[in-house]
C-alpha cells in the first residue's frame, strides 16, 4: 500500500475475492473500477479546500465515492466532475 491507498491492480485483486454474502463489491462490477481512485487529498487540492471538507461533503452525500472500508474513501475523476458539475450548475 502506498500512500494513497492500495493501487487499483491491487484493489481488483482484493475485490475479486470477494463473495455473494460478504459486503464487498459484487464480482459482475469490478470490470467498471476506474484506472486511478483519487484519495480526500488528490480532491482536496483539485477544488482548492480542506480535506475535511472533501469528507464532510462524502458524508452529507453531496460527493459520491467508493467505500473501502469503515473510514477510507476513494473516489473517481467521474464522481469529482460530477460534484463540481452539480457544484456550479453545470457551467463547467
Amino acid at each position: 500500500m502506498g500512500l494513497c491507498g492500495p493501487n487499483p491492480n491491487t484493489l481488483l485483486k482484493m475485490l475479486s475475492k470477494t463473495t455473494p454474502k460478504s459486503k464487498g463489491v459484487p464480482p459482475h462490477l469490478l470490470t467498471e473500477l476506474p484506472a486511478k481512485l483519487l484519495n480526500k487529498f488528490d480532491v482536496a487540492g483539485r477544488l482548492q479546500v480542506n480535506e475535511q471538507t472533501v469528507l464532510k461533503w462524502t458524508r452529507l452525500g453531496k460527493l459520491q465515492c467508493i467505500k473501502l472500508g469503515s473510514r477510507s474513501y476513494r473516489y473517481t475523476e467521474a464522481q469529482v466532475a460530477a460534484f463540481l458539475a452539480n457544484l456550479t450548475g453545470g457551467k463547467r
